[in-house]
């Protein structure tokens, strides 16, 4: 439950920290939960997917839409002393893109939407089929 008079954003920014909600549902149970809830919620952004692992279920990584990725990277980037050349940033979603973009090498997995492959340096095989593995091997 919310606290009193907040909004689901006001939540996921409390005292400026960036805050990312995972939340999955039985995709037989509740048909129609998370997408309703991203209707409810328009202040925030609603990463679905799904997972091998859980194929009854669907996922959704939820952000505050005033949430800025860059800024995000860039203070990861700053905090562990690396530079953006020496980051490799996997992934399959919209919400993945702003990182594969900055990273030295963004990599897009099999199973990513076009736009993701798009902006992406190279595409590799989706995770269920060792994607990720098969790029570490490179290196």
């Amino acid at each position: 439950m919310l606290p009193k008079n907040h909004s689901l954003a006001d939540v996921l920014e409390r005292q400026g920290v960036v805050t990312k909600l995972l939340l999955g549902v039985n995709k037989q149970q509740f048909p129609r939960l998370l997408q309703e809830l991203a209707q409810e919620f328009g202040e925030c952004e609603f990463a679905f997917a799904g997972f091998l692992a859980k194929p009854d279920w669907l996922f959704a990584s939820v952000v505050s839409k005033k949430a800025n990725k860059k800024n995000a990277f860039e203070f990861l980037v700053n905090y562990h002393g690396v530079k953006q050349s020496e980051v490799v940033a996997f992934g399959d979603s919209h919400s993945d893109e702003t990182f594969i973009e900055l990273a030295g090498l963004g990599i897009a997995m099999g199973n990513a939407t076009e736009n993701v492959k798009k902006c992406a340096d190279i595409t590799t095989s989706s995770s269920d089929a060792g994607g990720v593995e098969k790029i570490l091997a490179l290196f």
